[in-house]
Protein backbone atom coordinates (compact mmCIF):
# COMPACT_ATOMS: atom_id res chain seq x y z
CA UNK A 1 0.00 0.00 0.00
CA UNK A 2 2.87 2.22 0.52
CA UNK A 3 4.57 1.61 -2.51
CA UNK A 4 1.47 2.10 -4.65
CA UNK A 5 0.48 5.32 -2.22
CA UNK A 6 3.74 6.98 -3.36
CA UNK A 7 3.71 6.43 -6.88
CA UNK A 8 0.88 8.32 -7.14
CA UNK A 9 2.46 11.78 -6.70
CA UNK A 10 1.14 11.87 -3.22
CA UNK A 11 3.23 13.56 -0.22
CA UNK A 12 2.54 10.42 2.70
CA UNK A 13 2.30 10.55 6.59
CA UNK A 14 1.43 7.32 8.24
CA UNK A 15 2.06 6.04 11.86
CA UNK A 16 3.85 2.93 11.48
CA UNK A 17 4.03 0.25 14.33
CA UNK A 18 6.68 -0.01 16.93
CA UNK A 19 7.97 -3.36 16.19
CA UNK A 20 8.64 -1.86 12.44
CA UNK A 21 12.14 -2.55 11.30
CA UNK A 22 13.81 0.80 10.42
CA UNK A 23 17.40 1.25 10.79
CA UNK A 24 18.83 4.88 10.94
CA UNK A 25 20.43 5.77 8.21
CA UNK A 26 21.21 9.87 9.09
CA UNK A 27 19.92 11.07 11.69
CA UNK A 28 18.68 15.28 11.07
CA UNK A 29 18.91 18.56 12.91
CA UNK A 30 14.81 18.19 14.05
CA UNK A 31 15.10 14.99 15.69
CA UNK A 32 14.50 12.72 13.04
CA UNK A 33 15.92 9.98 10.58
CA UNK A 34 16.35 9.22 7.47
CA UNK A 35 15.61 5.41 6.81
CA UNK A 36 14.17 2.75 4.42
CA UNK A 37 10.76 0.95 4.29
CA UNK A 38 9.40 -0.74 1.52
CA UNK A 39 12.60 -0.65 -0.45
CA UNK A 40 12.24 3.00 -0.86
CA UNK A 41 14.07 6.14 1.38
CA UNK A 42 11.40 6.82 4.41
CA UNK A 43 11.90 9.98 7.32
CA UNK A 44 10.93 8.69 10.26
CA UNK A 45 9.62 11.14 13.26
CA UNK A 46 9.05 9.15 16.49
CA UNK A 47 7.85 11.55 19.30
CA UNK A 48 5.49 11.63 22.75
CA UNK A 49 3.03 13.81 24.20
CA UNK A 50 4.21 16.17 27.04
CA UNK A 51 0.71 15.26 29.22
CA UNK A 52 0.84 11.65 28.33
CA UNK A 53 4.61 9.97 28.12
CA UNK A 54 3.36 6.28 28.23
CA UNK A 55 2.87 6.34 24.64
CA UNK A 56 5.25 6.78 21.90
CA UNK A 57 4.04 7.63 18.76
CA UNK A 58 6.20 6.71 15.31
CA UNK A 59 5.72 8.42 12.04
CA UNK A 60 6.71 7.76 8.63
CA UNK A 61 6.92 10.14 5.43
CA UNK A 62 7.95 10.21 2.27
CA UNK A 63 9.00 14.29 3.11
CA UNK A 64 12.90 13.67 3.45
CA UNK A 65 13.59 17.30 3.73
CA UNK A 66 13.26 18.82 7.21
CA UNK A 67 13.23 22.42 6.15
CA UNK A 68 10.67 22.02 4.06
CA UNK A 69 8.73 20.21 6.53
CA UNK A 70 9.70 19.92 10.28
CA UNK A 71 9.36 16.74 12.53
CA UNK A 72 6.98 18.92 14.91
CA UNK A 73 4.90 20.39 11.98
CA UNK A 74 4.30 16.47 10.84
CA UNK A 75 3.57 15.42 14.17
CA UNK A 76 0.93 18.28 15.00
CA UNK A 77 -0.72 17.88 11.06
CA UNK A 78 -0.98 13.69 12.28
CA UNK A 79 -2.87 14.75 15.32
CA UNK A 80 -4.85 17.51 13.14
CA UNK A 81 -6.09 14.63 10.84
CA UNK A 82 -8.68 13.13 12.99
CA UNK A 83 -10.81 16.16 12.61
CA UNK A 84 -12.24 14.46 9.79
CA UNK A 85 -13.96 12.32 12.42
CA UNK A 86 -15.87 15.37 13.05
CA UNK A 87 -17.06 15.79 9.47
CA UNK A 88 -18.03 12.20 9.36
CA UNK A 89 -20.08 12.76 12.30
CA UNK A 90 -22.04 15.78 10.63
CA UNK A 91 -22.74 13.83 7.40
CA UNK A 92 -24.29 11.38 9.33
CA UNK A 93 -27.22 13.06 10.38
CA UNK A 94 -30.47 10.85 11.50
CA UNK A 95 -32.15 11.97 8.07
CA UNK A 96 -29.29 10.65 5.95
CA UNK A 97 -29.39 7.62 7.78
CA UNK A 98 -32.87 6.83 7.11
CA UNK A 99 -32.30 7.58 3.57
CA UNK A 100 -29.67 5.32 3.03
CA UNK A 101 -31.10 2.83 4.89
CA UNK A 102 -34.74 3.05 3.10
CA UNK A 103 -32.67 3.08 -0.35
CA UNK A 104 -30.99 -0.58 1.00
CA UNK A 105 -34.41 -1.46 1.39
CA UNK A 106 -35.85 -0.33 -1.80
CA UNK A 107 -32.80 -1.85 -4.29
CA UNK A 108 -33.10 -5.40 -1.68
CA UNK A 109 -37.12 -4.54 -2.90
CA UNK A 110 -36.06 -4.51 -6.31
CA UNK A 111 -34.04 -7.50 -6.87
CA UNK A 112 -36.10 -9.88 -4.71
CA UNK A 113 -39.11 -8.52 -7.99
CA UNK A 114 -36.95 -9.88 -10.15
CA UNK A 115 -36.24 -13.33 -8.21
CA UNK A 116 -40.05 -13.58 -7.90
CA UNK A 117 -40.65 -12.77 -11.21
CA UNK A 118 -38.31 -15.34 -13.13
CA UNK A 119 -39.62 -18.00 -10.81
CA UNK A 120 -42.76 -17.61 -11.33
CA UNK A 121 -41.95 -17.37 -15.32
CA UNK A 122 -40.14 -20.82 -14.69
CA UNK A 123 -42.44 -22.26 -12.72
CA UNK A 124 -39.82 -22.49 -10.13
CA UNK A 125 -39.41 -22.41 -6.27
CA UNK A 126 -38.24 -18.88 -5.75
CA UNK A 127 -35.67 -20.58 -3.08
CA UNK A 128 -33.76 -22.39 -5.84
CA UNK A 129 -32.91 -19.14 -6.74
CA UNK A 130 -30.01 -17.37 -5.15
CA UNK A 131 -30.17 -13.32 -4.32
CA UNK A 132 -26.10 -13.30 -4.32
CA UNK A 133 -26.05 -14.32 -7.69
CA UNK A 134 -29.30 -12.24 -8.44
CA UNK A 135 -27.65 -8.94 -7.06
CA UNK A 136 -24.52 -9.66 -9.16
CA UNK A 137 -26.43 -9.93 -12.36
CA UNK A 138 -28.33 -6.72 -12.05
CA UNK A 139 -24.96 -4.72 -11.28
CA UNK A 140 -23.46 -6.49 -14.27
CA UNK A 141 -26.48 -5.14 -16.40
CA UNK A 142 -26.80 -1.93 -14.85
CA UNK A 143 -22.86 -0.70 -15.88
CA UNK A 144 -22.94 -2.69 -19.54
CA UNK A 145 -26.92 -3.16 -20.34
CA UNK A 146 -25.68 -4.51 -23.96
CA UNK A 147 -29.83 -3.82 -24.94
CA UNK A 148 -31.58 -2.37 -28.17
CA UNK A 149 -32.10 1.07 -28.69
CA UNK A 150 -34.15 2.76 -25.54
CA UNK A 151 -37.93 2.58 -26.61
CA UNK A 152 -36.94 -0.66 -26.21
CA UNK A 153 -34.13 -1.27 -23.06
CA UNK A 154 -36.25 -1.23 -20.56
CA UNK A 155 -38.16 -4.34 -21.09
CA UNK A 156 -35.44 -6.15 -22.88
CA UNK A 157 -32.85 -5.44 -19.86
CA UNK A 158 -35.94 -6.49 -17.56
CA UNK A 159 -36.17 -9.89 -20.06
CA UNK A 160 -31.97 -10.44 -19.92
CA UNK A 161 -31.56 -9.63 -16.42
CA UNK A 162 -34.52 -12.68 -15.53
CA UNK A 163 -32.75 -15.18 -18.05
CA UNK A 164 -29.50 -14.79 -16.77
CA UNK A 165 -30.93 -15.11 -12.87
CA UNK A 166 -32.34 -18.79 -14.16
CA UNK A 167 -28.76 -19.75 -14.84
CA UNK A 168 -28.00 -20.50 -11.24
CA UNK A 169 -29.66 -22.20 -8.72
CA UNK A 170 -29.05 -23.09 -5.15
CA UNK A 171 -30.40 -25.77 -2.23
CA UNK A 172 -33.20 -23.96 -1.04
CA UNK A 173 -33.09 -23.37 2.78
CA UNK A 174 -36.61 -24.71 3.41
CA UNK A 175 -36.57 -26.90 6.37
CA UNK A 176 -33.32 -26.75 7.68
CA UNK A 177 -31.45 -26.34 11.06
CA UNK A 178 -29.11 -25.28 12.39
CA UNK A 179 -27.67 -24.83 16.68
CA UNK A 180 -28.00 -21.35 17.60
CA UNK A 181 -24.58 -19.68 18.58
CA UNK A 182 -22.84 -16.84 19.60
CA UNK A 183 -20.65 -14.26 17.80
CA UNK A 184 -18.09 -12.62 19.21
CA UNK A 185 -16.60 -9.73 17.56
CA UNK A 186 -12.09 -10.09 17.38
CA UNK A 187 -10.77 -6.87 17.85
CA UNK A 188 -7.21 -5.53 18.78
CA UNK A 189 -8.21 -2.70 20.29
CA UNK A 190 -9.22 -2.30 23.62
CA UNK A 191 -12.98 -1.94 25.05
CA UNK A 192 -13.50 2.05 25.70
CA UNK A 193 -15.11 2.55 28.79
CA UNK A 194 -18.04 5.02 28.74
CA UNK A 195 -17.73 8.62 30.60
CA UNK A 196 -17.50 12.54 30.23
CA UNK A 197 -15.97 13.71 26.58
CA UNK A 198 -13.56 16.01 27.63
CA UNK A 199 -13.73 19.68 25.94
CA UNK A 200 -10.09 20.41 26.36
CA UNK A 201 -8.41 21.76 23.70
CA UNK A 202 -5.36 20.72 22.75
CA UNK A 203 -2.50 22.73 20.78
CA UNK A 204 -0.47 19.72 19.56
CA UNK A 205 2.97 21.17 18.45
CA UNK A 206 3.92 22.52 21.74
CA UNK A 207 2.84 19.21 23.62
CA UNK A 208 5.05 17.27 21.17
CA UNK A 209 8.42 16.01 22.52
CA UNK A 210 11.01 14.89 19.62
CA UNK A 211 13.82 12.97 21.49
CA UNK A 212 17.05 14.28 20.46
CA UNK A 213 18.93 12.91 17.68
Amino acid sequence: MWRSAARSGADLLWRAKCNTVLPVRRALADGSFLSEFAGAPARVVEYTLAESDEERYRLLSTLLDPLQAPAAELAALYHERWEIETAFDEIKTPDLVRQEIEGHMLAYYAVRHLLHAAAREAAEDPDRLSFVHAVRVVRRRIQNPAVPPLRHRKRALERAVRDEILEERVVSSRGQSKPRGVKRKMSKFKVGHRGPISREVHDWEPAIVIPAP
